[in-house]
């Protein structure tokens, strides 16, 4: 994790260039076709300390919500009528 920082203190003080920043693992792309579990899993490939998940049933037509765990602190992501992986991300940060 400590050599992502350092990529990205790089690319701000203009030492590497853009293409180099997204070439390299600082940067995780999405695809918004994808499930919001998996937008998760990808945040927590990159930490030292992976956030629990867990998905429970909410009766809604867009399909279970995400319950996010770690030791004595939760979080079930408030979606409003459906899922979206910008409300995913924000509440994931926000979390950690």
């Amino acid at each position: 994790m400590e050599n992502l920082y350092k990529e990205l203190r790089s690319f701000f003080a203009n030492d590497i260039d853009v293409n180099d920043l997204f070439d390299s693992e600082a940067i995780i792309w999405i695809d918004w076709r994808e499930y919001d579990e998996d937008v998760v899993n990808y945040f927590n490939d990159m930490m030292d300390e992976p956030i629990d998940i867990q998905i429970v049933s909410n009766g809604k037509p867009y399909g279970d919500d995400i319950v996010l765990k770690n030791g004595n602190k939760e979080l079930q992501i408030p979606y409003g009528d459906e899922q979206d992986r910008d409300v995913t991300i924000k509440y994931f940060n926000d979390f950690v």
